[in-house]
């Protein structure tokens, strides 16, 4: 499956985010997603880029 060999986007990353529920309890990363939504214009770049330290 080469298209899993692209980096992540900024946009996929705001996709992923956008469908979470609000007011639901933290998964396994413990982050409530309500912080994910609500600073997503400060959290989406800095995020990007740690994936992509990662991927590589």
């Amino acid at each position: 499956m080469e298209e899993l060999d692209a980096l992540p986007t900024v946009e996929a990353i705001d996709q992923a985010i956008d469908p979470l529920s609000f007011g639901t309890a933290p998964g396994k990363s413990l982050h409530p997603t309500l912080c994910h939504q609500l600073r997503k214009d400060l959290l989406l770049q800095p995020l990007n880029d740690l994936l992509i330290l990662c991927w590589e």
